[in-house]
C-alpha cells in the first residue's frame, strides 16, 4: 500500500497513524525502508500516560507498549508523533501534565493534542449520560493545553489542538465546535510571555 501511495511524485511525506502495539521489528524496518524516497514519520496514539485511564477508555495497551514502539521506531531513525487527549475520564490538568512528563523521555517529532468529547453511540456517551463523566469546560481546556504546551520539552511541533466529532454526532461539549476561537485563544495565552 505504501508503494502505491508513492507512485505520484508530488507525494513528499509518508504519515503512519498506528497503535503501538502493531509496531514490530519487521515493521520498524519496512517503514525505515521508504526514508530514501519521502519524509517518513509514525503517529502513535498514547492518548494519556495512565494505563488505568487507558483501561477505562478501551485503549487497549499500556504505557509498556508506546514504550516499546517508540524506542523501537527511534532505533531506526523514524520520527514520531504522539497523540494525546486532554479531559480524559479522571483525569485534569495534573494528569495531562503526568501525561506530558511521559512523552518528555523520548525523541519526539511531533505531538496532536486532542480536546476530548463525547461522540453518539459510544460508552463515554452512556457515561455523560448517568452522569459518571463530566467533559472539562473550554476554559479548562485551554487552561491544561497551554499549560502542556509549556510543559512540553523544545523543539517538539505541535501538529493539532483540539479534536474534532464527526458532524452531528457530538452530544459535548458544545464548545468542541469552535476550533478557530480555541486555537486563538491558546496562541493569544502563549502570546503574552
Amino acid at each position: 500500500r505504501y508503494n502505491a501511495a508513492l507512485i505520484d511524485e508530488r507525494i513528499k511525506i509518508l504519515a503512519i497513524g498506528t497503535r503501538p502495539d502493531c509496531i514490530s521489528d519487521e515493521i520498524a524496518e519496512l517503514i525505515a525502508s521508504f526514508k530514501t524516497r519521502v519524509d517518513v514519520w509514525v503517529e502513535l496514539g498514547l492518548q494519556t500516560a495512565s494505563d488505568e485511564v487507558g483501561r477505562v477508555i478501551n485503549r487497549g495497551y499500556g504505557r509498556a507498549e508506546f514504550d516499546r514502539a517508540a524506542r523501537l521506531l527511534s532505533a531506526y531513525g523514524i520520527p514520531i508523533v504522539a497523540h494525546m487527549i486532554i479531559g480524559l475520564p479522571g483525569e485534569g490538568k495534573a494528569e495531562a501534565l503526568k501525561t506530558v512528563e511521559f512523552l518528555n523521555g523520548y525523541e519526539l517529532f511531533g505531538l496532536k493534542i486532542h480536546s476530548i468529547y463525547v461522540m453518539r453511540g459510544t460508552r463515554l456517551a452512556k457515561m455523560y449520560e448517568h452522569g459518571e463523566f463530566t467533559p472539562p469546560t473550554k476554559e479548562e481546556y485551554i487552561d491544561t493545553a497551554v499549560s502542556v504546551i509549556r510543559a512540553l520539552k523544545g523543539g517538539v511541533v505541535i501538529h493539532r489542538l483540539t479534536g474534532d466529532c464527526p458532524r452531528g454526532m457530538l452530544v459535548a461539549p458544545e464548545w468542541n465546535t469552535d476550533k478557530n476561537g480555541i486555537i486563538a485563544e491558546i496562541r493569544k495565552r502563549l502570546g503574552k510571555e
